[in-house]
């Protein structure tokens, strides 16, 4: 950076020329495509028109704008007149939006609104940059446009990478520190091909190979694109070829830890940090940018923002191939635990005053996790299943459970440390504890936010702890939610465990020690499916393979209604016949498990019909009838008939819904007593 030259020229018969590994000025792109209307009355029918809204993120170098002339965005589509055979089409780019450069965060986007009958195109943004001679140069970046999956005729499959960390701390120029660019994983995961891809925070770390460079705010952006561009060498080949979805989390926005307390600039006070008094360190400014750079490309939010003192928000949902994901921060509206909680001496997350007990402690009114916008938001979302919605599916930074243990006493800082175990070991004196960087705290509202997701039937995929987990939520009871899959680092240096002292309780749920249920270390009821501690493998180098590195995959079968989690070590060759998954996975669940509550009743069975319906299930106020509170949603399939459960006694309706704009029927009044 700082460098340029001018009419660079070399020479010479040796010299071999290989365009395709031009850097530059292009050097990637993120896009999504999402379901706004469907034209037909029935989704089913052979009539039924999806309309598609496409949103693509170019990401540019750090290029002058006064150089940039124009950007366009261009798809391979054939020429007219179509009522030619196909093999005698012919071809074109022909252009179908055009985007604005945005200078801090270096970003151009395009947003095609009504894409109608997707199909599968070649695409490539197109830049036109002007010289100081007023010479014009074309640069293009071209990408593949993916047609949505039909979700009845076969498995929907979903890539899940985070925690992208480069180097080990102790630079060594060779494989043995610098991990970059990770093309193990790229690979492992392209050879799966994965119909979406999500990014579940810490593309980047902020002291990685290089240091963080905080100031001035210029210096740090230039600081952030040089990282953030490593991420792009890595997963260019995935973003370039399938819709993505990508969150920042806390290291993206240059924290350690990240309370954002609804938008609020972080500052030290007396003996307090910055990042423990809550909200966020950097401007909002430097914060935007970052926002743009990895989420601009997904449908406009969904929930009002700029938030607090001017920070933007990118909570939204997508519709896609019958997966209706709700993508939300669950780190920007969450109480910071220093100020909310002081008698508890927190630092960085973690209490330090010993007779402090987290589990009784730290509940307390007025704390917020996700914030009322975002769970009014997820409320809203988790009884819609129109626009073809088959599943739900909340993408976030963390799980709503704290899967971790230390030994006792530890605090998070002896993470690092702790000797790796060789398979079969298991150390003594390990207990859950309680990080409030998880999101295991605040306990109540944690539990609001498992009930809004056991409403919907969601799974849930998070990142951000590094030790790869599969868990199943648990409010009043233990089992009667959902199942979270929080995935494995692509790499990383802070190797968390889960040791807990004794076996899990309940029905077994695994052959492999530590599952089972468990309470965590704030009171959060979670059974253990599956984790993927740091184990001795004896690959090298062994700062890398044994941390317990890797990706998961999703794969969603609309026809069995299941939902199997896979989760891949980072030298797997999943195509391998000889190719294993760490222990304990693949895990599969059914849809209908993921409200686990034993139905107090049924309500009358509905018939079945050729069609699919959407069943609402609504209790009634007996004090105030007109006073309503639907307890969830369900598509009931073609040629099923159901019961809806229920799980308290009272008056109910049902809503049947035929997936069309407003054909709704309604039932008398249902008693259960």
């Amino acid at each position: 950076l700082g460098w340029g030259f001018d009419q660079f020229k070399v020479s010479g018969s040796a010299l071999a020329s290989f365009p395709e590994r031009a850097l530059g000025p292009i050097y990637g792109v993120q896009y999504s495509t999402s379901c706004s209307k469907i034209t037909a009355a029935i989704t089913d029918s052979p009539s039924a028109r999806r309309v598609m809204e496409w949103n693509l993120t170019a990401q540019l170098a750090p290029v002058s704008p006064d150089s940039i002339k124009t950007c366009t965005l261009e798809l391979w589509r054939p020429d007219l007149p179509k009522s030619k055979t196909e093999d005698q089409l012919s071809y074109s780019w022909q252009q179908c939006a055009t985007g604005s450069f945005e200078a801090l965060s270096r970003t151009v986007n395009f947003h095609i609104p009504d894409l109608l009958d997707l199909e599968s195109s070649r695409f490539r943004v197109h830049l036109i940059m002007r010289d100081d001679q007023d010479h014009d140069s074309s640069s293009y970046y071209e990408g593949f446009l993916r047609s949505e999956p039909n979700a009845l005729e076969r498995p929907i499959k979903v890539g899940l990478i985070s925690c992208v960390k480069n180097f080990t701390g102790e630079l060594e120029w060779n494989s043995n520190s610098i991990w970059f660019p990770h093309s193990d994983v790229a690979n492992g995961l392209l050879q799966q091909d994965p119909d979406l891809v999500c990014f579940a925070g810490d593309q980047i770390y902020e002291g990685d190979i290089s240091r963080a460079e905080l100031n001035p705010p210029e210096k740090m952006m230039l600081d952030y694109h040089t990282k953030y561009l490593r991420w792009y060498r890595a997963f260019g080949e995935l973003t370039r070829s399938r819709p993505t979805l990508a969150i920042p989390d806390d290291h993206d926005v240059y924290h350690g830890n990240i309370w954002g307390a609804g938008g609020k600039r972080g500052k030290r006070s007396g003996e307090m940090s910055a990042q423990d008094s809550g909200g966020y360190k950097l401007a909002p400014r430097e914060i935007n940018a970052i926002h743009r750079t990895q989420t601009s490309h997904l449908p406009a939010p969904e929930i009002k923002g700029p938030v607090g003192e001017g920070y933007s928000v990118y909570t939204t949902r997508v519709e896609y191939a019958g997966l209706s994901i709700a993508v939300i921060s669950d780190r920007q509206f969450k109480s910071a635990p220093r100020p909310s909680l002081p008698e508890g001496q927190v630092v960085n997350g973690w209490f330090k005053n010993p007779d402090f007990d987290p589990k009784v402690d730290a509940d307390r009114k007025g704390l917020e996790l996700l914030g009322d916008a975002q769970e009014t938001f997820l409320d809203r979302w988790a009884t819609d299943w129109q626009r073809g919605a088959h599943w739900k599916i909340l993408l976030s930074q963390t799980p709503f459970s704290n899967v971790a243990t230390l030994p006792q006493g530890s605090t998070g800082g002896a993470t690092p440390g702790l000797p790796i175990m060789k398979p079969g070991q298991w150390p003594e004196g390990e207990v859950p504890v309680a990080d409030c960087d998880s999101g295991g705290w605040p306990r109540s509202q944690r539990d609001d936010a498992v009930k809004i997701l056991r409403k919907a039937r969601a799974i849930h995929l998070a990142g951000d702890q590094h030790l790869a987990s599969c868990i199943r939520y648990g409010v009043s009871e233990f089992r009667d939610a959902g199942v979270a899959f929080a995935g494995p680092a692509v790499a990383n240096t802070w190797p968390r465990r889960w040791y807990p002292p004794m076996a899990g309780g309940g029905e077994p749920v695994s052959p492999h020690k530590g599952t089972g249920d468990y309470i965590d270390g704030f009171g959060n009821r979670m059974t253990v499916l599956a984790v993927a501690n740091p184990t001795v493998t004896g690959k090298q180098p062994a700062r890398l393979y044994d941390r317990g590195p890797g990706w998961g995959l999703v794969i969603l079968d609309n026809v069995n209604r299941t939902a199997t989690f896979e989760c891949w070590p980072r030298y797997s060759q999943p195509t391998s016949p000889k190719a294993q998954q760490y222990p304990g996975w693949p895990i599969t669940v059914t849809q209908e498990s993921l409200d686990g509550r034993s139905p107090y009743s049924h309500l009358p069975e509905i018939a079945a019909l050729e069609v699919d319906r959407i069943i609402t299930v609504i209790r009634l106020n007996p004090k105030l009838p007109e006073e309503r509170e639907t307890i969830y949603s369900w598509r009931l399939r073609s040629g099923a008939a159901w019961s809806p459960p229920v799980y308290s006694a009272g008056d109910y309706l049902m809503e049947k819904r035929v997936e069309s704009e407003g054909s709704v029927t309604t039932s008398e009044v249902i008693n259960v007593s």
